[in-house]
């Protein structure tokens, strides 16, 4: 619990580390004893805006029950006297609330316009000014194709980086010793295809969408290699690490 509440980032960095605290003094002595980092440098280690995300939740909640769209504002990252702070973007957004997800310690909504079939996914914990728009009815899920059958542990896992659409099945070949980088990325419903000892590597086969694709393998593009890739995304590939050569070249 005292990890959960540390390294989340749901509750902000001065109440995470007051009920950290007050946790860690309420347990035993042998809790104690494991847990000295609940003090000392504990709030440096994560940047938290003062959100309550769970209120933010809640509203979202309380939106689909009454099957209302919302609106609300999002904030950006931006730089203001040479410190970081959180900024809300000009434009009010105005949505079909579809699903709530807990993903990456973080809460997000997959949500979508009226006039669009794609879906969206917006970071609750960057989102102000909630509002309930009783007057208009809102979407459900099952009137979007690319929500159709849905499981949360099946979507997430499709969606490491909540990030991108056109989920596909990807073929990787990766040394063995990297295969946890898979495994933590994709999780462990991975197929194993082929296992070439001599070389000491491994393909398997994993579904996700081709945008979190792309950003793992330019993350992870020296230990591993997508194979049998349609010729759109391979330009898609292309065009990203001519981009990255000519910023390092």
């Amino acid at each position: 619990m005292i990890d959960c509440v540390m390294y989340g980032n749901i509750i902000n960095t001065r109440n995470a580390q007051n009920l950290a605290r007050r946790i860690r003094g309420l347990s035993g002595k042998n809790l104690r004893n494991l847990t000295p980092y609940a003090s000392g440098g504990f709030g440096k280690q994560k940047y938290s805006p003062d959100i309550d995300v769970l209120e933010n939740v809640d509203s979202i909640i309380q939106a689909q029950a009454k099957q209302c769209k919302i609106s609300f504002k999002l904030n950006v990252y931006s730089v203001k006297d040479s410190k970081i702070v959180l900024t809300p973007l000009e434009r009010q957004y105005s949505v079909n609330p579809l699903e709530i997800l807990l993903h990456n310690d973080r809460y997000y909504l997959i949500a979508a316009y009226d006039d669009s079939e794609k879906i969206y996914f917006f970071r609750i914990d960057l989102m102000t000014n909630i509002c309930r728009l009783d007057a208009e009815k809102a979407k459900t899920r099952e009137e979007y194709s690319e929500l159709k059958d849905f499981r949360r542990d099946k979507f997430m896992l499709e969606h490491p980086f909540m990030y991108g659409r056109n989920v596909k099945r990807f073929h990787l070949r990766i040394g063995k010793e990297h295969l946890t980088q898979v495994v933590d990325a994709f999780g462990s419903s991975i197929q194993v295809k082929r296992v070439l000892d001599e070389e000491d590597m491994v393909e398997v086969s994993v579904r996700a969408s081709e945008d979190a694709m792309k950003l793992w393998l330019l993350q992870y593009g020296d230990i591993a290699e997508a194979f049998n890739i349609d010729t759109e995304f391979a330009d898609k590939m292309r065009k990203s690490i001519e981009i990255l050569e000519e910023k390092y070249k």
